[in-house]
């Protein structure tokens, strides 16, 4: 009896020993591989983020529809369309074309990268946060930092994949708009936004019965 008792209390010390092996060895080691993996994103990333200072490539798009209902042509360089060239059509009584253009000083800002960007520093700070001898208490302990890490990637996840909804006033009276010449009338809105992979551009025409994209 007593060597049963003797060999569950050496296996209880084994296992405790284990247990705050992988608190302060393991999760660390996790941890720095983590880190490992956001600074490599955060150098892909088309900011400058993490102190990576750098010129990031100007990249030229084409978006249409036919037959001729809407033709757009942007350059974009990092978060900013610094150039755009904008045709399209709105139904009225009768199909009216509207020209604008981005040029100049007056870029479009996409809010979407810099909000993205935020979040993944938000996550290298917290990991940065933790020295590297510092003894975790308890597994909940760990879980709470990798709830804050993986939230923080969720979050800027969620900014590119799920676009914010707007309101058609936040629409018209945003600066972005503002950056348009000439400006469109009071009833048109147009956004840039990123939905997972791709640019898209929209048209808004306010009614006084609906708004239509």
């Amino acid at each position: 009896m007593q060597a049963t008792v003797d060999t569950e209390k050496e296996e209880a010390i084994s296992l405790q020993r284990e247990f705050e092996w992988v608190l302060n060895k393991e999760v660390h080691a996790v941890l720095n591989q983590l880190h490992t993996i956001l600074v490599e994103c955060a150098r892909r990333f088309p900011l400058n983020l993490c102190g990576n200072e750098g010129s990031h490539k100007e990249e030229r798009y084409m978006m249409s529809i036919a037959p001729d209902q809407l033709k757009c042509v942007v350059s974009l360089a990092g978060d900013t369309i610094t150039q755009a060239d904008i045709n399209f059509k709105v139904q009225r009584q009768q199909n009216q074309s509207y020209r604008t253009s981005i040029q100049g000083d007056s870029h479009w800002k996409l809010h979407q990268v810099q909000d993205a960007a935020n979040h993944l520093q938000i996550a290298l700070m917290h990991i940065e946060n933790i020295d590297k001898d510092y003894a975790f208490n308890s597994s909940e302990e760990v879980l709470h930092i990798l709830a804050d890490i993986l939230g923080c990637l969720q979050r800027g996840r969620n900014t590119l994949i799920v676009p914010r909804k707007k309101a058609m006033d936040e629409l018209m009276n945003s600066r972005n708009m503002k950056s348009l010449k000439p400006n469109l009338p009071e009833d048109v809105a147009i956004s840039f936004y990123i939905q997972s992979h791709k640019l898209v551009f929209a048209v808004y025409h306010v009614t006084s019965v609906q708004g239509t994209m």
